[in-house]
């Protein structure tokens, strides 16, 4: 058991050095909740995406009056508890967020988070609008 621990920790370690961690501008996870904040924000008249929050796990708008839940396991770290003791002792800090890390799981997550947000926008904008057709490409 302790070597596996062992190893995923030198395996995280090399990802994440591989990529000058925490590197957020090309965090594909941070701009995806940035991307479905905003349509939801627009969306129900809240303006626009101003916020994450990481501990409620929710975006918030510049007009805030309602916020939006992002898919859990964002707000969580990629490691369970047990581990974070030895994580902090080699690193010097907990182990990153899921949107941090933003593996294929987790991206998959957020796109279809986003996925969502972008048919629940065209479904309003055929209700609300139903003079305007699309138009044959």
């Amino acid at each position: 058991m302790l070597l596996i621990l062992f190893a995923t920790v030198l395996i995280v370690a090399e990802t994440i050095n591989g990529e000058n961690w925490p590197n957020y501008s090309n965090n594909t996870c941070i701009a995806l909740i940035k991307e479905g904040g905003e349509i939801a924000c627009n969306l129900t008249g809240q303006g626009h995406y101003d916020r994450m929050s990481i501990g409620n796990c929710w975006v918030s708008c510049t007009e805030r009056y309602h916020d939006f839940l992002l898919p859990p396991a964002q707000c969580e770290r990629i490691f369970r508890v047990k581990i974070w003791a030895i994580y902090q002792k080699m690193f010097g800090e907990l182990p990153p967020y899921g949107f941090e890390y933003c593996s294929e799981r987790l991206e998959g997550s957020m796109r279809r988070w986003v996925d969502d947000w972008k048919k629940l926008q065209a479904k309003v904008k055929e209700n609300m609008c139903p003079g305007e057709r699309k138009t044959a490409k």
